[in-house]
């Protein structure tokens, strides 16, 4: 009989211990308190979301490039823009006139100082026929420059060029590498001639 007067105090205990836990569970796992404000705070997801579009950026009525991507956002907190999954933009020159056309898959843009960072396979063709291959590029509209700090390839009819410290116009009329090595298919003219 002592064995049974102690199996029904220890069932009553096991479901008592069964049902507090279940309880904390329920309780731990809802916050009735959280709104989709704070989730966004906590997660820093982008207070807009575009799927496909095309932002142009201008200044004193002048063209200064415009960008599209299948999936743009933007975060108000930082005025940073991501276009992710593919991102084509058109560059323009102090004019306004169009110089070359840039793509890449993925690129961020600053807002304010509206200056653009592409990178992941980024390729430039200008309208002059030199296309650059780089995997970061930055362009900032007030100096009219595109940059990279990392590897750069840059192709045109007369040379094949590569290093390290890439800067040029959007045109890739006036360009400099630093650290190059490459080929020129150019003729070489010296003063013995």
């Amino acid at each position: 009989m002592t064995d049974i007067n102690n199996f029904f105090p220890r069932i009553i205990v096991m479901r008592i211990i069964y049902i507090v836990l279940v309880v904390f569970t329920i309780i731990g796992c809802t916050d009735l308190e959280q709104t989709d404000t704070q989730v966004s705070d906590l997660q820093g997801f982008p207070d807009v979301e575009l799927f496909g579009g095309t932002i142009s950026f201008t200044k004193e009525g002048l063209q200064q490039f415009q960008i599209s991507a299948p999936h743009i956002s933007r975060f108000d907190r930082t005025n940073l823009m991501l276009f992710e999954d593919g991102v084509t933009a058109d560059l323009y020159d102090k004019l306004g006139e169009h110089t070359a056309v840039l793509t890449s898959e993925a690129a961020e843009v600053f807002e304010k100082a509206q200056r653009l960072l592409a990178r992941g396979n980024v390729i430039v063709r200008s309208d002059s026929g030199i296309v650059v291959y780089a995997d970061t590029l930055y362009y900032t509209p007030d100096d009219k420059l595109v940059r990279s700090d990392g590897f750069v390839i840059m192709v045109s009819p007369d040379d094949s060029v590569s290093g390290w410290g890439f800067i040029a116009s959007p045109d890739m009329g006036d360009w400099e590498i630093k650290n190059t090595s490459g080929s020129t298919w150019r003729e070489i003219i010296t003063d013995e001639e």
